[in-house]
């Protein structure tokens, strides 16, 4: 009988497009309508926990088909390789939210300190489109996923893993 990975595939994707969504949202319409302004920082204090349930859920999901699908990352070439590479940019992913979330945070418990130069405010904006860039990496990286999954691509990437190197 096969095995079905629906629940953990579709925990996966619901996270992650949350935490993409979610965080350019953050980088386009908030802080665009607000930068300054007591409301941007109230819309992103309650985006937060959401935030973080949505980074959770996609890690979760994650997790599970990584382990649902341990016997093809082991046997087909390339699974293993897409799969540290998904890792590695969902813990960049991770920092970059966890970073804007503490600007964030830090910015607005500035007590109405003015940033003359606009320092703050841009490191509030590379931050942000750093996480937008990653989540949307990491939406590339599940299609590519999926793609090794097909038929044609496991009997490829099986037999090339039992060829020796030339």
């Amino acid at each position: 009988m096969a095995r079905s990975n629906l629940l953990a595939r579709s925990v996966n994707d619901l996270g992650l497009a949350a935490w993409f969504g979610g965080a350019l949202m953050g980088a386009t319409a908030v802080r665009a309508a607000a930068p300054d302004d007591a409301m941007g920082h109230e819309v992103e204090r309650r985006w937060r926990p959401l935030q973080a349930a949505a980074i959770g859920a996609s890690i979760v999901g994650g997790t599970v088909l990584t382990i649902g699908n341990r016997e093809r990352v082991l046997a087909q070439r390339g699974v293993a390789s897409l799969s540290a590479l998904k890792s590695a940019v969902t813990l960049a992913g991770v920092a970059a939210a966890a970073c804007a979330a503490w600007l964030d945070r830090r910015d607005a418990t500035a007590n109405g300190d003015v940033d003359p130069d606009g320092n703050a405010a841009r490191r509030q904006r590379v931050v942000q489109w750093t996480s937008v860039v990653l989540s949307g990496a990491l939406v590339v990286l599940n299609a590519a996923q999926g793609e090794q999954q097909r038929p044609s691509q496991v009997r490829r990437g099986v037999l090339a893993r039992l060829r020796p190197a030339a």
